[in-house]
């Protein structure tokens, strides 16, 4: 596989794979792997949310059902 990268960017994996001692390959695909971890956290995380705000939702459905069924103290 062949790709092209700006200067700039190039310029900064060579400097992190002689940091890391590991081939250029090697950091593109670490940065790849960490992205597509970070894209799985950031869907995660906004299932996360939904589900909260349905429970959410739910929750305050059933409370005047509940209030019925409840003695005030």
């Amino acid at each position: 596989m062949t790709i092209s990268l700006p200067d700039e960017i190039a310029d900064d994996v060579r400097r992190r794979a002689r940091k890391r001692r590991s081939s250029v390959s090697g950091v593109i695909a670490d940065a790849l792997r960490k992205n597509a971890e970070e894209e799985i956290r950031e869907r995660m995380r906004e299932g996360y949310r939904a589900m909260a705000d349905e429970d959410r939702r739910l929750a305050e459905e059933a409370l005047p059902a509940i209030r019925e069924i409840l003695p005030d103290d």
